[in-house]
C-alpha cells in the first residue's frame, strides 16, 4: 500500500470519449502485469508505439516502481474524481513506487515513499520542460525525474503512515495541443508545397508549351491562307481568260470539260478559304487547286488548237 500522495492537476480543454468507465479494480489488475494501462477512448492519449517506449523506459531507469494508468475522464468522474480514483486503484494495487494516473484534464502521483515533494517536483520539471510535447514526452521526462529521487524498497514507508501533498497546477495542456496542431499543420503544408512545386511548375510548363504551341499553329495557318489565296486568285485569273473561249457554240467538248471541271476546284478552293481549316487541311485543299491548274492548261491547249484550226481554213484539194 502507498503512503504518500500527490496531486498534479494538468487542466485541458480536450473531448472526453463517451463509454464505459473501466473499475478501479480492472486497472489495477491490468497494471499488476503491465506498467503502462491506457483505456479506450482516453484524451489525451498514447498510442501502441508511446506505450511501447515508455514501458522500456520504466524496466531500464526504475523497474518496477512506475505505474502509468491514463484513462478517460469519465471513469474519473465514476469514481469520485480523479483523486478517489487513484486511491481506489492503490488500493487495489499491491505493488510500491510510484502511481500516476491520467483522467482527462488531470494527473494524479501517489508514492509509497516520503517525501513526496521531490517527486511532485520530477513530474512539474518534465511536464514543464516540455511543455510543446505530447502527453508521452511529457510522462517520459516526468517517469525519468521520478527515476532519480526514487529511493527504491529502503525507503518506502510502513503501513498506516500516510501523507498528502497540495495539488499542483501545471501548464495548460491546451495551448501546447493548439501549439503542436498548429505547427504539424504548419509542417504538412510546407512538406505539401515542396511536393507539389514540381509538379505546379511542370504543370506550367507544359500549358505554357501548349499555348505557344497554338500561337505558331495559328501563325503557320496564316501563312499558309495567303499563300493558299494567292494561287485561287491565280486560278480565277486563268479562268476568266478563257471564259469567252469557252462560251463559243461550237467550243471543243473536251476543252470545255477540262474548263468545267477546273471551275469547280476553283469554287471548292474560294469555299476553303472562308471556311477555318488547318494547315494540313489547306494543304490538301492546295493539292486539289493543283488539279485546277492543270485542268485549266488542258482546256486552254485544246481551246487555241481548235480556234488555229479555225483560222487555218479548210485544207486545199
Amino acid at each position: 500500500m502507498r503512503a504518500v500522495a500527490a496531486t498534479v492537476a494538468l487542466f485541458l480543454l480536450l473531448p472526453v470519449a463517451a463509454g464505459d468507465a473501466a473499475t478501479p479494480g480492472a486497472i489495477a489488475s491490468a497494471l499488476a502485469r503491465d506498467p503502462v494501462y491506457v483505456e479506450d477512448g482516453s484524451q489525451p492519449t498514447l498510442t501502441a508505439a508511446e506505450q511501447g517506449r515508455l514501458r522500456i523506459q520504466i524496466a531500464r531507469q526504475d523497474i518496477g516502481r512506475v505505474k502509468v494508468a491514463v484513462v478517460p475522464a469519465a471513469t474519473a468522474d465514476r469514481a469520485g474524481g480523479l483523486t478517489e480514483l487513484a486511491k481506489a486503484i492503490d488500493r487495489e494495487l499491491e505493488a510500491k513506487g510510484n502511481l500516476i494516473v491520467v483522467a482527462g484534464p488531470g494527473i494524479h502521483l501517489i508514492t509509497s515513499y516520503a517525501p513526496v515533494e521531490p517527486a511532485t517536483d520530477a513530474l512539474r520539471k518534465g511536464v514543464q520542460d516540455n511543455n510543446d510535447s505530447s502527453l508521452a514526452d511529457r510522462l517520459s521526462a516526468g517517469i525519468e525525474g521520478i527515476a532519480k529521487v526514487d529511493p527504491g524498497a529502503s525507503g518506502d514507508l510502513g503501513a498506516g503512515r500516510t501523507q498528502s501533498a497540495p495539488p499542483t497546477a501545471l501548464p495548460d495542456l491546451d495551448e501546447t495541443t493548439d501549439s503542436i496542431v498548429g505547427t504539424f499543420k504548419l509542417v504538412l503544408l510546407i512538406i505539401a508545397a515542396a511536393v507539389a512545386l514540381p509538379f505546379v511548375i511542370g504543370a506550367g510548363w507544359i500549358v505554357l508549351r501548349i499555348r505557344r504551341r497554338r500561337r505558331d499553329e495559328a501563325e503557320v495557318l496564316a501563312e499558309e491562307r495567303d499563300a493558299f489565296r494567292d494561287e485561287v486568285v491565280a486560278l480565277g485569273d486563268q479562268i476568266r481568260e478563257l471564259d469567252l473561249d469557252v462560251s463559243m457554240p461550237d467550243a471543243d467538248p473536251a476543252g470545255r470539260a477540262a474548263y468545267e471541271r477546273a471551275l469547280a476546284v476553283y469554287d471548292e478552293a474560294n469555299a476553303a478559304l472562308t471556311t477555318r481549316r488547318s494547315p494540313a487541311a489547306l494543304q490538301r485543299a492546295r493539292a486539289a487547286l493543283g488539279e485546277g491548274h492543270e485542268r485549266m492548261a488542258e482546256a486552254k491547249r485544246l481551246l487555241e488548237a481548235q480556234l488555229a484550226a479555225r483560222d487555218a481554213g479548210p485544207a486545199p484539194d
